[in-house]
């Protein structure tokens, strides 16, 4: 992972945890009754700390999609290339999920399955 990843890890979880004491200070403002904190409303401090959060899941989002390994990357990731049609997969892909469903089922099927199609 380089630099873009750790700027981007360390960046959601500094505005994540601000987003979250911000959202327990709204919370408990108004809990005590109070409407306006300083020159802001509270309703105004408690959207900015869930734009905080959306903001920290972002960052959180590229870190794991730009992450290389297992699930890092498009071209890697069986659980999203099975919903693709047919046309769209890479060929690799093709061979490769019918040679592991073809292993699956002659392999890794009870004794009492096997054969069974």
């Amino acid at each position: 992972m380089g630099a873009h990843g750790n700027v981007a890890r360390w960046a959601g979880r500094i505005v994540g945890t601000v987003g979250l004491a911000l959202c327990a200070v709204a919370i408990a403002a108004r809990a005590a009754g109070m409407f306006v904190l300083g020159s802001l409303q509270v309703g105004t401090v408690f959207q900015g700390a869930m734009a905080a959060l959306l903001i920290a899941c972002v960052a959180y989002l590229a870190v794991i999609a730009e992450r290389p390994g297992q699930y890092g990357t498009l071209d890697r990731s069986p659980m999203v290339l099975e919903g693709l049609p047919a046309a769209i997969a890479p060929e690799s892909h093709r061979v490769a999920a019918n040679r592991e469903a073809s292993q699956w089922s002659t392999a890794k099927a009870p004794p009492s399955l096997r054969g069974r199609a």
